[in-house]
């Protein structure tokens, strides 16, 4: 518990225990659902075999262990234990902790420390500079510099890290590759990295500021605007940030998609990293000629292919995996929670489930561990069934000006389920998530009505309040669509001031 207390108040990124009884490194994860003794990888198996090695490979003794490959072994597959120390501050600390064992003798004599010493030193040295790898950086408000305390995940890896909130720091670990990065924090607007790129050597640095996320407020649903009228669309959001805004006319429409993969390359609704890319291949495949094939990686290396589904609904796709049994391993995964882990030879097998209302992150992924190949060593997927959105969205304003909260907007088209969202913009291409209407509003036919920026079909003290409030500040009032809200706008307001439309 005294441990426990103490891991509680610091933020620590690696971590080993030492024992005695065996000469080995033990990497998470060191227990299973059925308590048996089979290898149970954690959603950084690659990572953990990795810095494993980089400690055995300078213990010649261990390295060249009879009894482990490399020296080194996953818990679970050795022996299961539930409670262990490197397991509860990988889950719950986010920490990375292997259990080093130092001797096959329990007990060894003192006039050995020498020996154990020269065989160690090097090890521990080399493993301390692990530490030093994958992606850190700081997380801050963005208004006030401060730091913030807020959670760090690699999306399709289940499994999060976390700042220190007194200075804001984070150190997630990881391999040299490609990787979607995402940083949450309460209050804030969820922030991700797309495709960053992990060097080997020293870890990249990638530091952030949150802002507080955009909210529509106006039109959110029920409201009913006019064709020809201008009406102004409004949110809350960061002042420290721009803002994408866009409409829709076909809110929440959805389509079955299905992909058989009868083309060259994948395309854009895939991302694909690891060490290697998936890719299409022809040769095998569930029907037609081709399929999407895991890329061609070697020992102790991943290739993964993702991709986003924006609404619930059914989803079902066949695989096939040719692998080294209970080794290598064909996994796929729904928002970082693992739906199938297989390895070995095995024909074409479907999967199916629906998914829950909402946004989603599918990940098909193919691993190997340290050694040996057989088989056709990849796994293939083909004949992917999805519901997907099919709402069209359309720029009101690609980006606002710093700060700017509200937008004028002259719907052109009428609709019975039309919707507007907006997105913060941070800079360097870094974007927040969308937040759209609560509920569809309608556009109907309209009459010709300047000055009615809230579309309630009056031109009215609550019109004029909207013009003056952007007077001077952008479009959120411009009636003469000159891109300004400014003397002229407020002729055209005055003008029409008292006049009922429709």
């Amino acid at each position: 518990a005294n441990i426990m207390n103490w891991t509680f108040d610091h933020s620590f990124t690696l971590a080993a225990n030492f024992h005695g009884g065996a000469l080995v490194v033990n990497y998470p994860f060191d227990t299973n659902s059925s308590g048996s003794s089979v290898y149970t990888a954690c959603p950084d198996d690659d990572l953990f075999i990795s810095i494993s090695e980089e400690y055995s490979v300078h213990n010649s003794p261990m390295w060249n262990s009879p009894s482990f490959f490399h020296g080194i072994t996953n818990g679970a597959a050795w022996y299961a234990i539930s409670g262990g120390m490197q397991d509860w501050l990988y889950i719950y600390e986010g920490g990375n902790e292997v259990t080093i064992e130092l001797s096959d003798n329990k007990i060894p004599p003192a006039n050995q420390i020498s020996a154990f010493w020269n065989d160690n030193r090097e090890s521990m040295l080399s493993f301390m500079e692990t530490a030093l790898t994958g992606v850190r950086g700081v997380v801050t408000d963005a208004n006030t510099g401060l730091p913030v305390a807020a959670t760090i995940t690699v999306e399709g890896r289940d499994h999060a890290v976390y700042t220190d909130p007194d200075v804001g720091d984070y150190h997630r670990m990881l391999l040299p590759g490609t990787y979607d990065l995402r940083i949450d924090a309460d209050g804030y607007d969820p922030v991700v990295f797309p495709n960053v790129t992990v060097p080997s050597g020293d870890a990249l640095r990638l530091d952030v500021a949150l802002g507080a996320p955009a909210q529509v407020t106006y039109p959110n649903g029920g409201e009913t605007l006019h064709t020809g009228q201008t009406a102004n669309v409004q949110w809350t959001g960061s002042p420290a940030a721009q803002f994408h805004v866009q409409y829709t006319l076909n809110a929440d429409d959805t389509a079955t998609i299905t992909d058989g993969f009868e083309r060259s390359s994948l395309g854009g609704d895939y991302q694909t990293g690891g060490n290697a890319n998936w890719y299409i291949a022809s040769g095998t495949s569930h029907a037609g000629n081709k399929a999407a094939r895991g890329g061609n990686i070697n020992d102790n290396q991943t290739t993964w292919m993702t991709r986003s589904v924006q609404n619930g609904g059914s989803l079902s796709f066949w695989y096939k995996v040719s692998s080294e049994e209970s080794y290598d391993f064909f996994n796929f995964y729904i928002d970082g929670q693992s739906k199938v882990s297989i390895s070995g030879q095995t024909g074409w097998i479907q999967y199916s489930t629906t998914l829950a209302p909402g946004a989603h992150t599918l990940r098909w992924e193919y691993s190997k561990d340290v050694s040996i190949s057989e088989g056709s060593d990849t796994a293939w997927i083909d004949d992917l069934q999805l519901t997907d959105d099919n709402t069209t969205w359309t720029d009101i304003v690609n980006l606002t000006g710093v700060g700017q909260t509200s937008v004028a907007w002259t719907p052109d088209s009428t609709s019975s389920n039309a919707k507007v969202r907006v997105r913060a913009y941070y800079g360097n291409g870094i974007y927040g998530e969308w937040d759209e209407s609560d509920a569809a509003f309608t556009i109907a036919e309209g009459v010709n009505c300047p000055g009615d920026l809230d579309g309630d079909s009056d031109v009215d003290q609550a019109d004029l309040g909207l013009l003056l409030s952007a007077y001077g500040n952008g479009a959120g009032g411009d009636l003469d669509g000159d891109g300004d809200t400014d003397q002229a706008d407020l002729g055209l307001l005055l003008s029409n001031y008292g006049t009922t439309c429709g």
